[in-house]
């Protein structure tokens, strides 16, 4: 399973204005679901490796995420609604360049482990 993250899952400043509060706020909202539903694959998983779910329906999942946190963490919330070319390659290039550098240093784990610890970022 590729993770795709496009929102940041932690920001190092504190919100202080109520604007930044309620986009901390959407944010925060808007991973919730991703968080629960990795913490519910996350313990089956758990329980195939360790031989505690025996039941042929479930397999265990290798995990993986592509994100660029820290590029993302610095475009503040209104950046969701810049629609100007510029910035949509900026986006675009960002993305790619994320994918690569991730590839480079991953691809040789792909089908056999995970590349991220899912219980720990999400659990």
């Amino acid at each position: 399973m590729v993770i795709v993250q496009i929102n940041p899952m932690n920001r190092p400043e504190v919100p202080e204005s109520s604007r930044d509060i309620l986009n901390r706020i959407n944010e925060m909202t808007f991973n919730a679901s991703l968080v629960r539903e990795m913490a519910g694959f996350a313990a089956i998983s758990r329980l195939v490796e360790t031989g505690k779910l025996t039941d042929d329906r479930y397999i265990a999942v290798r995990f993986h995420e592509i994100g660029a946190e820290v590029e993302l963490a610095g475009l503040g919330a209104l950046s969701k609604m810049n629609t100007e070319r510029a910035f949509l390659e900026h986006l675009h290039r960002l993305g790619y360049e994320t994918a690569d550098r991730w590839l480079t240093e991953n691809f040789d784990r792909l089908g056999w482990e995970s590349t991220f610890d899912v219980a720990e970022r999400f659990g």
